[in-house]
């Protein structure tokens, strides 16, 4: 399926926001998410379903000062 990640198409294999995450190997950072504009909680992500033309955006959390 084709969807649209942090701006990039991608064609991916992953049909939950879950398994996208792990298959950006971003599964160990924390972070935030949003699909189609609507933020997904980390607890929603495994039953978020991803459809063609999603338009994601995934936030890496990164701690300094």
């Amino acid at each position: 399926m084709i969807v649209t990640v942090n701006g990039e198409q991608r064609e991916v294999s992953a049909t939950t926001l879950a398994e996208l995450i792990e298959e950006l190997h971003l599964q160990t950072r924390r972070c935030a998410t949003m699909v189609n504009g609507t933020v997904v909680r980390k607890e929603r992500r495994a039953e978020h379903r991803l459809q063609e033309k999603d338009q994601i955006d995934i936030i890496s959390m990164v701690g300094g000062g």
